[in-house]
């Protein structure tokens, strides 16, 4: 298993976390949906809706980094979880967390 950091995301990571993104629906997506369905997911994915959803959505990032690389990510918004993406196969990176407000 990877050893990752776990940060709060910024602005500034919107590039990579529309990398992860689409890595996960292109690369695994294929092997649970059809073509159309994952295409439909990714097209409109833009780095800036990231950054809008932490600006002015309220919405949370946590972003895994290994090496200083992101590798994946989650947020969430009013204690619900709302995405976790990472492309790895076989689960092998872990994100185990405990909200509390």
């Amino acid at each position: 298993m990877s050893l990752c950091l776990i940060r709060q995301g910024t602005n500034k990571d919107g590039h990579d976390l529309l990398s992860v993104h689409l890595d996960a629906i292109c690369g695994l997506g294929p092997a649970a949906y059809t073509a159309e369905e994952c295409e439909s997911w990714a097209s409109g994915l833009k780095a800036e809706g990231y950054s809008e959803a932490m600006s002015h959505g309220g919405e949370v990032f946590l972003v895994a980094e290994t090496r200083g690389i992101v590798v994946g990510f989650c947020s969430y918004k009013d204690n619900e979880l709302r995405m976790v993406e990472t492309p790895c196969e076989k689960g092998k990176i872990y994100f185990l967390s405990n909200f509390r407000e």
